[in-house]
């Protein structure tokens, strides 16, 4: 407990930030915590979707439902007398953002695994049944949360609690580990996804090339308009690099002049949920996408409609 904090503390009741904060919390959270239940529960009960990629899948879907579930305690800090009690108990104040940070982490890393493999599919498709197995798919993927829960639990033994005076992420989370932590640790990500889904978009290209001069071979007169359809392969990198970088970039960016040149808490408190935000959009890239998952989708809530 820090009587330093608790008596620069008083009892405020919710403003229309806070309510509005709230609502919007409470939303993303039923959005999310149903799309990626419906996901999991899908491959639980669908024995076609018990694939290798699809553990990545259902690796995916777990992070960003607990993640949801993590947005929504980050509500209770708005309900009246609940700031208190925050900035009061250091336990309660830096559990609430360790669990937050380490479900996002996980989600991140996670992503980042999933397109590794979607380029080893695509790179080695005629190996990677016995590159990819799924003892091997475990492993990364353990490998992952692990480094997402050291990650997110590092608050727990480096922070500035003594010396804040509320519980907020710029005063509780020291710049070292915000800046030089955090920050570069989203680039590299950011990185390896950009250049995993450019280069199978450059493998699919070609490939498509290939077969437009071959087909051009035995049928001269074939337009050379059949390239154009490798659009859908840059609008998928575009929706899932895209999404990805709108909801995560605000965040970093206010983070980064948060502990430079200084930013409104308020700010933070809205951009935190636009990039709980893409946890959502997961579910819609990933799974929503698939046709095969909408088929097991059908067939979960018909059956549940009965």
């Amino acid at each position: 407990m820090n009587d330093s904090n608790c008596s620069a503390t008083s009892a405020h009741m919710m403003s229309v930030v806070d309510v509005v904060t709230v609502t919007v919390s409470l939303v993303l959270c039923v959005v999310i915590c149903a799309g990626n239940t419906l996901t999991i529960v899908a491959v639980w009960r669908t024995a076609s979707l018990r694939t290798v990629p699809n553990m990545y899948v259902v690796s995916l879907a777990v992070a960003d439902l607990l993640a949801g579930v993590m947005s929504l305690y980050q509500c209770v800090k708005y309900l009246p007398n609940m700031q208190k009690i925050f900035d009061c108990y250091k336990f309660m104040c830096l559990t609430r953002h360790m669990l937050l940070v380490t479900s996002l982490c996980a989600s991140v890393l996670t992503m980042v695994v999933l397109a590794v493999d979607r380029l080893m599919y695509v790179k080695f498709c005629l190996h990677y049944d016995r590159m990819i197995t799924p003892r091997r798919a475990l492993v990364t993927l353990g490998t992952a949360w692990g480094l997402a829960i050291l990650g997110g639990t590092v608050s727990l033994y480096h922070n500035s609690w003594d010396n804040a005076s509320h519980c907020t992420m710029f005063q509780v989370f020291t710049v070292y580990l915000q800046l030089y932590f955090f920050v570069p640790c989203f680039v590299v990500c950011c990185t390896i996804i950009a250049c995993c889904y450019c280069y199978i978009g450059s493998i699919s290209y070609r490939h498509r090339r290939d077969i437009v001069r071959q087909e051009q071979i035995r049928t001269p007169n074939i337009h050379t308009s059949r390239l154009r359809q490798g659009w859908p392969l840059i609008q998928m990198f575009i929706l899932v690099f895209g999404t990805f970088m709108m909801c995560w970039t605000p965040c970093m960016v206010a983070l980064a002049l948060g502990y430079t040149v200084g930013i409104s808490t308020d700010v933070m408190n809205f951009l935190i949920p636009l990039a709980v935000t893409n946890c959502g959009m997961n579910f819609v890239i990933y799974a929503l996408k698939n046709s095969d998952f909408r088929r097991a989708f059908k067939q979960i809530l018909c059956q549940s409609r009965r």
